[in-house]
């Protein structure tokens, strides 16, 4: 903003004038981003327990995670196994009680699909529940399928005045940054303060990926 002077008409016009920044993932380069890359989870806690934390820093990642139990009977007595996968404490999957027959192996297999925004990880938790199990295992694989980077609009002022989205997330008197998703488009408004009156955008809107936490 600047108390410069200038036309009535030019001044009518530039109070009045918005930009538009489209913030597009098409003009970036991001490393990791490739579909399908192998998440990596820590080994199961014990033989029917396994959990993984999932975050996503610099935008938000679609996981796809499968969980597979595996029980054997002794040569005696049935055995039982059941599957249940929780995200964050929330149900995600589960898989009703299998009844394994004497000395055979029965198997249960879940799956589960989110998504993780750069500003909370999540923890999947799977629990294989047996009964008469002569030998059991969990194990855990997951997969990034899709990811869409998160990038910084910073705006500065000079003078006095405010600039403003329509989206009600930018409000700034001086300077700010606010982080938006790829392919988001947002307007921006100057509006000048008593005493003074738009000067114009004096550079094009700067577009940057940010930097991964």
């Amino acid at each position: 903003m600047t108390g410069a002077g200038l036309p009535p008409r030019d001044r009518e016009s530039a109070v009045r004038s918005a930009l538009i920044a489209a913030l597009s993932a098409a003009l970036f380069a991001f490393a990791g981003t490739s579909i399908a890359a192998p998440y990596p989870c820590p080994p199961a806690l014990n033989d029917s327990t396994v959990a993984c934390t999932f975050a996503s820093p610099g935008g938000t990642t679609t996981f796809e995670v499968n969980v597979t139990a595996n029980a054997s009977a002794n040569e005696l007595t049935n055995a039982f196994l059941s599957l249940d996968m929780t995200l964050d404490t929330q149900p995600c999957d589960s898989r009703p009680t299998i009844i394994i027959p004497p000395s055979t192996s029965g198997q249960l297999s879940g799956s589960c699909r989110f998504t993780v925004t750069s500003k909370q990880p999540v923890t999947l938790l799977a629990l294989a529940q047996s009964q008469d199990t002569l030998e059991a295992s969990i194990t855990l694989e997951a997969t990034s399928v899709a990811f869409v980077p998160e990038y910084a609009l910073t705006v500065s002022t000079v003078g006095n005045g405010t600039v403003a989205s329509t989206d009600g997330r930018v409000n700034c008197g001086y300077d700010c940054a606010v982080v938006y998703t790829a392919d988001t488009r947002i307007t921006l408004i100057a509006s000048a303060a008593a005493g003074s009156v738009f000067g114009g955008w004096q550079a094009p809107a700067t577009r940057s990926r940010r930097p991964a936490r």
